[in-house]
């Protein structure tokens, strides 16, 4: 196990390295144009991400200070606030760089962030911006605005729907909807939804459990049985050096446990 941690520390060795590499050219930039608020903005950056809070704000007021309307600015205040937990003062911070750049996919998304992190309204919002203004959204964003739906009584399902439209039928929207429904006890809606994962899986064994899972969380005994014993039989339908995996042992006392 040494070696990982060798590996691993000498990894954020290397990336605290690069980053001042980075800072100390951008100290010979400033020197030589010392009133460029962008020569600012790009070192406060970099001291956010080595966690040199002071120095980052000290970038950030600076560029403000030689120019005001230097919104990128006051987006890197926004994300130290958040990155310190400051979660009120963040939220003020990137509405306020929101009302320079309406349009900002950077802006909507971090700001959908926090409220989600601060309990605050919005976030569903936010992601809905972060996803009109972004040319290729990630499932981050649908998953983010599902969430937040999903915490204010809002159509969760339609986030995903949405996802599934935009990046095609990815497992993990179409996961995140089926435990959505699970949990709303809408166990049609949720087998329904589940159907395109067993038909869409290359493997059966997972699938086709968590399939009998839910029917017997709905209370449907004997259709629960007969689909933990098709699980079954593709488990067993494994080669053995698959069977003996940690996945596939904990996957066979499920089915075990629900025959």
């Amino acid at each position: 196990m040494m070696w990982r941690w060798l590996v691993l520390f000498s990894g954020v060795l290397f990336a605290h390295g690069a980053l001042h590499e980075q800072i100390e050219a951008l100290n010979k930039s400033i020197a030589l144009a010392p009133r460029n608020p962008v020569l600012y903005v790009k070192r406060g950056e970099l001291h956010r991400m080595h966690q040199e809070w002071m120095a980052a704000a000290s970038d950030f007021n600076q560029a403000l200070a030689i120019d005001g309307k230097t919104a990128d600015a006051v987006l890197g205040l926004a994300r130290l606030a958040s990155d310190r937990s400051e979660l009120v003062r963040a939220e003020k911070l990137v509405t306020e760089y929101l009302q320079a750049r309406m349009d900002s996919e950077v802006g909507y998304r971090l700001r959908a962030e926090i409220r989600a992190r601060a309990g605050m309204a919005g976030a569903a919002g936010d992601w809905a911006s972060a996803i009109k203004y972004s040319a290729e959204p990630a499932v981050e964003y649908y998953l983010g605005q599902a969430e937040a739906l999903a915490l204010s009584g809002g159509d969760a399902v339609s986030a995903i729907d949405a996802g599934v439209a935009r990046l095609g039928p990815l497992v993990v929207l179409e996961q995140w909807a089926v435990d959505y429904l699970v949990k709303q006890r809408r166990w049609d809606a949720a087998l329904a939804r589940h159907e395109r994962l067993v038909a869409g899986a290359p493997r059966k064994e997972s699938a086709l459990t968590r399939r009998a899972e839910i029917l017997l969380a709905a209370g449907r005994g004997a259709q629960a049985r007969a689909g933990f014993q098709a699980a079954l039989a593709a488990w067993e339908q494994l080669p053995e050096r698959l069977r003996q995996t940690k996945a596939m042992v904990e996957l066979r006392a499920r089915i075990a446990a629900g025959l």
